[in-house]
């Protein structure tokens, strides 16, 4: 799951790498470190954030590890239910791996987490849709264009018969053929 894709672009901690996110967070779980005492740490090393921008990282950063937790145990669980239930559909393992990731949150009266899931598995559905839809959309313009083109060779086949009449006309006087290639080359048009 890519539960970091919407960052804001002034969000310092949570732009930097994964080793060192760890290592904040690593250092906000230590024992008698609080938010004033890892603020001046990160300041020492050239990385200024308020009580409350540190605290926010915290926050999230302690749901996406919960996320991985619970993300790691729903894909053991589905790549279990693989091997044991090899008849079942990919799609219905996936739904028993996001019913599963569900439990754990609910489970661990963690509503967020619940919340944040349902709402990620909402919008991916809807993606799905909306990129199913663009490529009908994109099968229609095509076979529209594809008419088109047959059209319009359709309509120069037409011009040059007709242009070849009026050739025929002018070389030689209107023959009677030649006046029923013209007729018939402009009710076509």
């Amino acid at each position: 799951m890519k539960e970091d894709k919407l960052i804001r672009g002034d969000a310092k901690l949570k732009k930097l790498p994964e080793d060192r996110q760890r290592e904040i967070w690593d250092k906000l779980s230590t024992k008698g470190e609080t938010l004033k005492s890892v603020c001046t740490w990160l300041a020492d090393d050239g990385l200024r954030v308020s009580r409350q921008t540190l605290s926010e990282f915290a926050s999230w950063y302690s749901l996406r590890l919960t996320f991985k937790e619970h993300e790691g145990d729903s894909l053991n669980f589905m790549e279990f239910a693989r091997k044991e239930l090899p008849q079942m559909s990919e799609a219905k393992i996936q739904r028993l791996g996001n019913q599963y990731f569900q439990l754990q949150a609910i489970k661990k009266r963690d509503p967020v987490l619940f919340l944040d899931f349902s709402t990620a598995k909402h919008k991916a559905e809807m993606d799905q849709k909306n990129f199913k839809q663009r490529e009908r959309e994109l099968v229609m313009k095509q076979r529209r264009v594809e008419l088109l083109e047959k059209k319009l060779q359709e309509a120069e086949d037409r011009q040059a018969r007709l242009n070849d009449a009026v050739k025929k006309a002018k070389e030689g006087g209107l023959s009677a053929e030649a006046l029923k290639e013209i007729e018939a080359a402009a009710k076509i048009l």
